[in-house]
């Protein structure tokens, strides 16, 4: 039976300090037994981060081609596990006003990391242009130099490698004149969510995207080799951290410089095209 004191022991192992900003992506059946269940997890971290922040994503993830026709702020689930929904409806958290990629938060800067998510400059992208814009909780926890906790979970499921596409794609973009930027966007996948979605969409959506998606699996492999990832055990719950900020400059760099390793041709082709400007700005 795992306990309140076994969770903040496991969170001293893997580094975590009291004044972090923490985002946990988490399953609660991993630990095996946990005496209170998933509240207890929350009131361990919440605990141990008294003078930081605890953050958990509440993202839609179940019939997810609708979520810009049915989204409520205060109603909504998380579809990202019980933990994670869990905390959204405690009473004492906030939580970030966009569609697919919310957060919910706790804790000193909560209401920060939370406002604005869709007010700031756009990013483009494949889930819609809001969830990674310039004023998102995402923008905000990678320059806090935040931490990544994985309950449980792999890297697979780290949201923040969305974030790495986002700015990778969108800063390559900036490099453009007018007239390529133009044509680079058009050959970008453009998926409109305000609007129903058909068969055809869906198969576009799936099959024949330029976006630099890419395997979580093997990004967990390559981090653990170059020991940016700490672990620890926790009952029967694998518990690993990687920083934000490192993990984000290291995936966008491994997809600019190296993206047929990671991406599918087309995409390839794309960052290739129109990513020289900025792979000359990163080598200096």
């Amino acid at each position: 039976m795992v306990s309140f004191s076994d969770i903040q022991r496991a969170l001293a192992e893997i580094g975590i300090e009291k004044t972090d900003t923490v985002i946990v992506h988490s399953s609660l059946k991993s630990f095996g037994r946990v005496d209170g269940g998933a509240d207890t997890v929350i009131d361990a971290f919440a605990d141990y981060l008294s003078e930081g922040n605890l953050v958990f994503p509440t993202l839609r993830s179940r019939d997810f081609f609708n979520a810009y026709e049915d989204w409520d702020i205060n109603t909504t689930p998380s579809d990202v596990g019980l933990i994670s929904e869990t905390f959204r409806l405690r009473p004492d958290t906030l939580r970030s006003d966009q569609e697919t990629h919310s957060v919910c938060a706790l804790g000193k800067d909560a209401a920060y990391i939370t406002a604005g998510h869709k007010e700031g400059r756009e990013r483009i992208g494949l889930f819609g242009n809001t969830p990674f814009s310039y004023s998102s909780p995402w923008q905000k926890m990678y320059d806090m130099r935040g931490k990544i906790v994985m309950l449980g979970v792999p890297l697979v499921y780290n949201t923040f490698k969305h974030f790495a596409e986002y700015k990778l794609m969108n800063d390559i973009l900036d490099t453009l004149s007018p007239d390529v930027w133009k044509q680079a966007r058009a050959e970008l996948t453009d998926f409109d969510m305000h609007r129903s979605v058909t068969p055809k969409d869906r198969e576009y959506f799936s099959k024949k995207m330029v976006w630099p998606l890419h395997d979580g699996e093997k990004a967990q492999a390559r981090l653990e080799e170059l020991g940016m990832v700490r672990a620890t055990l926790c009952g029967e719950c694998r518990i690993i951290t990687v920083e934000t900020y490192p993990f984000v400059e290291w995936m966008y760099d491994q997809l600019l410089f190296y993206p047929e390793e990671w991406a599918e041709e087309r995409t390839t082709e794309w960052i290739n095209d129109y990513g020289a400007a900025l792979r000359e700005t990163r080598k200096k």
